[in-house]
């Protein structure tokens, strides 16, 4: 009889802690789901924990009529920096033989620091085409330095920035002209990915060719991605998702912003269609790093697109190429000495 009682009660406890350990479990499953979008993400040591404030402007990011973009599904982390404004470049002592990272592909934040911005601190800069905010970042070092940084990336890389990068703004989203739905292909740990309706026809020869309508390989001329893809095979491939697409003026004003020190550009043909989407009038840049030559052809027509657009909008062309990249210096830009 005792024996029995026992096992009945023995029962009862393991039953309570399987219930316990399920409830537990979906806890985390609801953690991981949302952890990226509002912040709740583990922080590199001495970051310390998202603050009620960060917190409540993240939820604060509501539709509105006026507004009909859904912010909150693509802000992933927006630190209390962005709601203060409390940034603006200024000179320091503080920094003036900082390490370099050796991230970026073409030294891009050497460039940036030693010819722009040496001596200078809290700047904002702009990455957009971020990957997960380490890989071959420009932006990474100019944190380190104490700027403040906005990260865009539109694949599932961009959900890692919140944990490799807990004090930058970052959205999950692509850039274009107007709001749409494109294809993003992605292939983690290359920086190949991009939105598909930009990529050039020899971009995709290169790096995804699976994707081009037979025949396009070896014989198609046309850029048009309508002409080269064949979209039976981009809906049915593992690594391409669609994505909100947005004017990148339109993320300057949701979060008040008209001037950017360092805008960087890197999105595998995107970047014309970035510079497309903005409105000058309400946006300036100190400097531009644009990526225009990915495949090291000084003729490329490309180029001389994004040049004659810059310079029609009344920016220098500092170095026409370096690297894959081209460079541009707002004509009331004096380097540091501005500062």
């Amino acid at each position: 009889m005792r024996f029995h009682t026992f096992f009945k009660y023995d029962r009862f406890h393991c039953l309570a802690v399987a219930f316990l350990l399920l409830v537990f479990l979906g806890i985390l499953n609801i953690y991981y789901a949302h952890a990226p979008k509002l912040g709740w993400v583990k922080l590199e040591k001495g970051q310390g924990k998202q603050t009620l404030q960060e917190m409540k402007s993240n939820l604060d990011t509501q539709t509105t009529p006026e507004d009909p973009v859904d912010w909150n599904a693509l802000i992933l982390r927006q630190p209390s920096w962005v709601q203060n404004k409390s940034w603006g470049l200024r000179r320091t002592t503080d920094f003036q033989k900082p390490p370099l990272t050796n991230d970026a592909q073409d030294h891009e934040d050497e460039i940036a620091w030693k010819e722009f911005f040496s001596g200078t601190t809290n700047g904002l800069v702009l990455e957009l085409g971020a990957m997960d905010g380490r890989s071959y970042s420009i932006s990474k070092f100019f944190e380190k330095v104490g700027w403040k940084a906005i990260l865009i990336e539109a694949s599932p890389d961009a959900l890692r920035i919140p944990r490799n990068r807990p004090d930058a703004l970052s959205l999950r989203l692509g850039i274009c002209n107007k709001k749409s739905t494109i294809h993003f292909v992605f292939v983690r740990g290359r920086g190949i990915g991009g939105i598909l309706e930009f990529m050039s026809l020899q971009f995709l020869k290169a790096f995804h060719p699976e994707l081009l309508k037979n025949g396009s390989v070896s014989q198609g001329n046309s850029d048009s991605a309508e002409d080269i893809l064949d979209w039976n095979k981009v809906r049915a491939s593992p690594k391409v998702t669609q994505r909100t697409c947005l004017p990148l003026q339109a993320a300057f004003d949701r979060f008040q912003i008209d001037h950017i020190n360092f805008m960087v550009l890197d999105l595998e043909g995107g970047e014309l269609a970035a510079l497309k989407s903005l409105d000058f009038e309400r946006i300036q840049f100190d400097v531009l790093c644009v990526e225009t030559n990915r495949f090291q052809n000084e003729s490329d027509p490309y180029i001389d697109q994004v040049v004659n657009f810059m310079t029609g909008k009344g920016y220098k062309v500092y170095m026409r190429i370096s690297g894959r990249n081209s460079w541009f210096v707002s004509p009331t830009f004096n380097s540091i000495v501005s500062y």
